[in-house]
């Protein structure tokens, strides 16, 4: 996952005269947007989490808007990295990083399957299925190649789209992106992986649109009406039809959408753990799963995912807490490439 810049305001020597204020401000700005998205990749990932953790039923107001925050963060800082490099440089970036952690996972959680098989008895060729090829052992792993197709999709977008101004590129990808969302919404209960490209696919444009935002300079505020832009169009499109699966893809991309926008409005200042944890977060999606299941099988077998929202709220903390430690002590080991592919 390509990361926005780290800047700081202690990175420019305010003492110096030929650093201009407009640079000055430029440092603070793009400080302060880092921060409030750091955040929000914080609180996506506790989502997806306790998502994991409850399968039935999802954790209410927050729930369903871990996965098209992280898709879209994700895609937009691909869009903020082909700013400044080539965009095969950005595509060669997550294949060497997300693809090969991807694969690395993959071998881990496979086999994690055969153990589990072995020890109940089962046939290890049954835990796997021909199309996990697509995807991995494990079903949350389909994240890691969509994001590196993502990625790499908005990075060429944004290098063909270069001398576009920057309104247009903005409304274009918006409009776009949510016709894809009403328009793939009866694919999305399709097998995976298939589904979940399905739900995911529309983050390529909407992801964009928010690189086109990020890279905003400072002073400019044009874009800060986009955060009606989603909800409206989700009242118009998808609210009298709550209980389709277009309305409910609609519904989790337009809040995720304008709580992005509204972090980006509404800059704050970065602080030592978000600065700390952030990087971890894509180490912490491959891992829960793993943490997750093993944790059940150790310290609670009997236990269902039939949870209560107190109940999923402390084992979504103690997953998240175990996996950002298991994170952190590999980030110090020859294993860090494979849980620290933020810092790419």
């Amino acid at each position: 996952m390509e990361m926005l810049p780290r800047v700081a305001s202690q990175d420019v020597d305010w003492t110096d005269e030929s650093v201009s204020r407009r640079a000055a401000a430029a440092v603070r700005t793009a400080s302060a947007r880092v921060a409030s998205i750091e955040r929000l990749r914080l609180f996506a990932m506790f989502e997806i989490v306790a998502f994991h953790t409850r399968v039935e039923e999802r954790l209410p107001i927050i729930g369903g808007l871990g996965l098209p925050l992280f898709l879209v963060l994700s895609t937009a800082f691909s869009a903020v990295a082909a700013d400044r490099r080539d965009a095969r440089q950005v595509m060669a970036s997550k294949l060497r990083y997300v693809g090969v952690a991807w694969l690395f996972w993959c071998a881990i959680y496979a086999l994690h399957e055969v153990l589990r098989a072995v020890q109940q008895g089962h046939p290890i060729g049954s835990v796997f299925d021909p199309a996990m090829l697509l995807y991995g052992p494990a079903v949350h792993l389909w994240f890691a190649p969509f994001a590196i197709f993502a990625g790499s999709a908005a990075a060429v977008a944004y290098e063909r789209t270069r001398s576009a101004r920057p309104a247009s590129r903005l409304w274009a990808a918006l409009l776009i992106g949510v016709a894809y969302v009403m328009l793939l919404a009866p694919w999305v209960s399709a097998p995976v992986p298939i589904g979940q490209w399905a739900f995911a696919f529309p983050s390529i444009f909407l992801g964009f649109a928010l690189g086109v935002v990020m890279l905003a300079p400072p002073g400019d505020s044009w874009w800060r009406g986009l955060i009606a832009v989603p909800l409206l169009l989700f009242a118009l499109l998808a609210g009298p039809h709550l209980a389709d699966a277009g309305g409910d893809s609609l519904r989790r991309f337009a809040l995720a959408f304008a709580i992005v926008v509204a972090a980006l409005a509404l800059p704050g200042r970065m602080d030592r753990v978000t600065r700390s944890l952030a990087p971890y977060m894509l180490g912490v999606y491959f891992v829960h799963v793993l943490v997750h299941d093993i944790g059940l099988a150790l310290f609670a077998p009997n236990l269902t995912r039939d949870l209560s929202h107190g109940e999923t709220i402390v084992v979504s903390v103690l997953v998240y807490a175990t996996s950002l430690a298991v994170v952190v002590v590999m980030s110090r080991t020859p294993l860090a490439r494979f849980v620290r592919v933020g810092s790419s």
